[in-house]
């Protein structure tokens, strides 16, 4: 088995701490960073998210949509995407959540949907963004043919946004 030599991107931003360890993690933000270095990225930015992110993270999402998902088979590199997009979305970013919530993925060799979880993803930020897209959006998801068996998703994420908008509502008391 081929072992991977270390990332020195990920040796740097592993030694940088506060703005300039986020500072060069939007240096990152490019399809050349290796997947486990990106995907570290991408949990950062989703913690400590910034503006100056949003326009580079849009643009890495049509990178990997490109083909299919040839390039993120699964979408969970698209779902880390949305995730780190979410604190800082605008409505403008309102097509890439929908097309997040509106992609199934079917890798090789089984063929099995696997992008249950980059369409619960671009729910949670959608329903931060629109409610009324979200609505809509979460009432599909609740009857999605390919709802994941063990995990449930995208219909549990569906459900659990439509309760809580009808709890902001008071239409719920708990």
């Amino acid at each position: 088995m081929k072992t991977q030599e270390p990332d020195p991107e990920a040796i740097q931003l592993a030694a940088l701490a506060g703005e300039e360890r986020i500072n060069f993690a939007r240096t990152l933000l490019t399809p050349k960073t290796r997947r486990d270095t990106l995907r570290t990225v991408l949990g950062l930015l989703a913690r400590t998210p910034h503006d100056e992110a949003r326009a580079p993270l849009a643009e890495l999402f049509a990178h990997y949509a490109r083909k299919g998902g040839a390039h993120d088979y699964g979408g969970y590199v698209r779902a880390d995407i949305v995730r780190a997009l979410r604190p800082i979305a605008r409505p403008a970013d309102a097509p890439l959540l929908l097309r997040a919530c509106a992609t199934w993925e079917f890798p090789p060799p089984a063929f099995v949907e696997e992008g249950a979880l980059l369409r619960a993803a671009g729910l949670v930020a959608l329903a931060d963004l629109d409610e009324t897209l979200a609505r809509l959006e979460a009432a599909r998801l609740l009857v999605d043919a390919y709802t994941d068996a063990n995990s449930g998703e995208p219909a549990l994420t569906a459900a659990r946004t439509l309760a809580e908008f009808r709890l902001r509502q008071g239409e719920i008391i708990i």
